[in-house]
């Protein structure tokens, strides 16, 4: 009987590491995607400040590329929510700045499928102050360091948000 009680506890002992090391490994996995998001949306606000300072540079030829950009960001940002959601990874701070940031972007987005779509003059003006805090936030095509961890992209995300931009 002690020797069957034993056994059933080493098991049970076994049973638990292997248990615990599953969740850490998996915990991990979930990191890794949702950093691998955060690097993405930072790439593509990397690219919407290359279409922006290009279209200041042609005098908005083809604000098209502006536009699609956008598209892009909103995308990135909507799966990343969307999979953090799934995974159970993300904080209700997270989710609320990822939602912020995602609404921001729809404020802007001028996509609708179809082509030649324009900005009026003022909402230009906000791009032009988009490109600005896309500078700042070191998420420019001249000068870019993203990082695919939590805190700097969240810095960053606050840089691009602060006073907001009013294009509707």
């Amino acid at each position: 009987m002690k020797k069957t009680m034993t056994i059933l506890l080493f098991i049970s002992i076994v049973v638990n590491i292997l248990f615990i090391s599953y969740i850490f490994i998996q915990n991990a996995r979930n990191e890794k995607v949702m950093n691998q998001y955060y690097s993405f949306i930072q790439q593509d606000l990397v690219h919407l400040d290359a279409a922006i300072t290009f279209q200041i540079s042609t005098n908005w030829e083809n604000e098209n590329f502006v536009i699609l950009k956008i598209y892009e960001v909103k995308k990135n940002i909507s799966q990343a929510l969307h999979i953090g959601t799934n995974l159970k990874v993300l904080t209700e701070h997270q989710k609320g700045l990822l939602n912020r940031i995602y609404e921001f972007f729809d404020n802007i987005d001028k996509h609708t499928g179809y082509p030649q779509q324009y900005y009026t003059d003022e909402e230009k003006g906000e791009l032009i102050k988009l490109h600005e805090r896309l500078v700042k936030a070191e998420l420019s095509i001249e000068n870019n360091s993203y990082s695919n961890r939590w805190g700097e992209f969240e810095d960053k995300l606050l840089i691009i948000l602060n006073d907001g931009v009013s294009i509707q």
